[in-house]
């Protein structure tokens, strides 16, 4: 139960990735500037781009994983390395089934565009609030209890992070007390496009009253390449 919990809490990091689709009337100038902010944001699970993800967990739960079109649909992403004792074959299985689902994740979808909010500005950076949204049952017992935030560079107009936080200890399901959680995702620019840099997830809480939950997991994305032109496009 615990490890499709956290695999839930991944999906919202895939979900930055997609940034396309947005509403099409700009409601307040905080939205317009937010909009704006995204739409510089490379659209890298589309038919084009290929690149690496390298994650480090805190208590030895590492994987390096790659997606690239050219190798065809049913082998876009590979686990080249990962942590578990699972069979290759059905860690490699469970591994694509979760990524192909977060391919159709869309960030326009996870984002209620009514109630994105101004909150403050600290030295040269703006931060914008917005109401997340799920798109099934089992999304929203974890969703219903987090805001999110968008932060934006004041003078550029630059997207720097997109986070996701616990508004306050909640238990997303019978047996589970969720005290801490916590998605972060900073931006890079490369060319005059932005891609994921590096994206954090931090869940805390406590099962069945007496397991110690601490779960922690620092990616790095790495070596886009467009093979629509093929270009690299970063390290």
């Amino acid at each position: 139960m615990l490890k499709k919990y956290f695999a839930t809490a991944v999906f919202f990091f895939a979900m930055l990735f997609q940034l396309q689709g947005f509403a099409a009337e700009t409601i307040t100038t905080g939205l317009s500037q937010v909009k704006a902010a995204l739409a510089r944001v490379a659209l890298i699970n589309d038919d084009c781009w290929a690149f690496t993800m390298r994650g480090a967990g805190a208590n030895g739960e590492d994987f390096v994983s790659s997606r690239d079109p050219r190798r065809g649909s049913d082998n876009l992403w590979q686990l080249t390395q990962s942590f578990g004792d699972e069979p290759e074959q059905t860690r490699q299985e469970k591994f694509r089934h979760s990524r192909m689902r977060d391919e159709q994740a869309l960030i326009s979808e996870a984002i209620d565009w009514q109630s994105v909010v101004f909150i403050e500005q600290q030295g040269g950076e703006l931060s914008y609030g917005f109401v997340p949204v799920a798109r099934d049952d089992e999304e929203r017992s974890l969703v219903e209890h987090l805001q999110g935030r968008v932060v934006i560079d004041a003078a550029s107009g630059q997207l720097i992070r997109i986070q996701w936080l616990a508004k306050r200890p909640f238990q997303p399901r019978f047996g589970i007390k969720i005290t801490d959680f916590y998605l972060n995702v900073d931006y890079q620019q490369i060319g005059h496009l932005l891609f994921p840099d590096q994206t954090s997830i931090e869940i805390k809480g406590v099962a069945l009253m007496v397991k110690k939950i601490d779960k922690s997991i620092t990616t790095q994305h790495q070596k886009f390449v467009n093979t629509c032109v093929d270009s690299d496009q970063g390290s």
